[in-house]
């Protein structure tokens, strides 16, 4: 028997889906040389990022990343800068999905 165990899924806490593995170890290696040979001295928090970074796509995370990466000289606080470039992407992109969705007759 068994059958599949129902998950908590989309929603938990408040968040999006948590990242799969891959995503999270692509995310820490980026936040870790963006801290140390990006220039941004330990100032990207990743538990911060990941947190926003839940239900965004990593390629999508990346180009996050790397648009902070460009506006180093810009950007006081790397972090929040992150953080809100992510929670937009995330929100935008659910909502959007939802609104080309065609109603059923």
């Amino acid at each position: 028997g068994g059958g599949c165990g129902g998950g908590a899924g989309f929603g938990g806490g408040g968040y999006g889906a948590p990242m799969d593995v891959d995503a999270d170890t692509k995310l820490r290696k980026r936040i870790g040389w963006l801290n140390k040979d990006g220039g941004f001295e330990n100032q990207l928090n990743y538990q911060k990022v990941a947190e926003a970074a839940a239900g965004v796509d990593i390629q999508s995370v990346m180009e996050v990343l790397k648009d902070l990466e460009e506006n180093k000289a810009k950007v006081k606080d790397p972090t929040a800068y992150t953080s809100a470039a992510l929670r937009k992407r995330g929100l935008g992109g659910a909502g959007v999905r939802r609104t080309i969705m065609k109603p059923k007759h």
